[in-house]
């Protein structure tokens, strides 16, 4: 049994069994000394807390490719954020509530290389990668890449088995910085300079991943 990373960025009070966990649920996130404020306006209340994150970082491709469960190309046909109590979700253990903003993205899957779905499906992908929902603005530090809506990307996903019967985290994003590669012009680009990825053509990750998929 080993820690799972929750969210790519801020640890959640659970231990939980996947593929792509290196880090320990029970640190939790903490917000920086005074880095937690309130701002009131005339008619809304928006509450901002900054995160200070340890990332979950790979060291070579072949790591990356073993601690993923699924790995296909897909394009983001929607994106929205919105304010999740976790703890009513099944997400995490505790007595009372623990909300936060949670990112959903639809995928519409076009070509599988690693895992079980089939081409033309629906994915749904949550995340925790701060943004405002419902008043509340979280940030994180450091920033985590955001996929956009209408992107063509491939990505580097992890189905917790854990989360296989809850409403969302069902499937997420392996890694905090190298779960999804933009495509453009049949090139790899990474969306974060620490990606164990250097932008590529897919022809030749293609290989690099198929030779790692057959040593397994």
């Amino acid at each position: 049994m080993k820690p799972i990373w929750i969210g790519l960025g801020v640890l959640l009070t659970l231990v939980l069994t996947a593929s792509c966990a290196f880090q320990h649920a029970a640190e939790g996130p903490t917000a920086a000394p005074g880095e937690s404020t309130a701002k009131h306006a005339a008619t809304q209340e928006t509450t901002t807390t900054r995160y200070q994150i340890n990332p979950l970082q790979f060291t070579s491709l072949d790591q990356l490719v073993d601690s993923s469960d699924v790995i296909l190309i897909g394009s983001i046909d929607d994106a929205t954020i919105a304010r999740l109590d976790l703890t009513a979700a099944g997400v995490v253990e505790r007595e009372i509530p623990m909300e936060a903003n949670i990112s959903s993205f639809m995928i519409h899957v076009t070509r599988v290389i690693k895992g079980y779905l089939d081409a033309g499906s629906i994915l749904k992908i949550d995340a925790r990668l701060g943004g405002e929902a419902d008043g509340f603005v979280e940030i994180y530090d450091p920033p985590l890449p955001v996929p956009i809506a209408g992107g063509t990307y491939l990505f580097f996903l992890t189905t917790p088995e854990a989360f296989k019967e809850k409403t969302h985290f069902q499937t997420m994003f392996c890694g905090s910085f190298d779960g999804f590669y933009r495509l453009e012009n049949g090139t790899v680009i990474p969306q974060h300079a620490n990606a164990v990825i250097r932008g590529m053509p897919l022809d030749d990750l293609e290989r690099a991943m198929g030779r790692e998929m057959a040593n397994d």
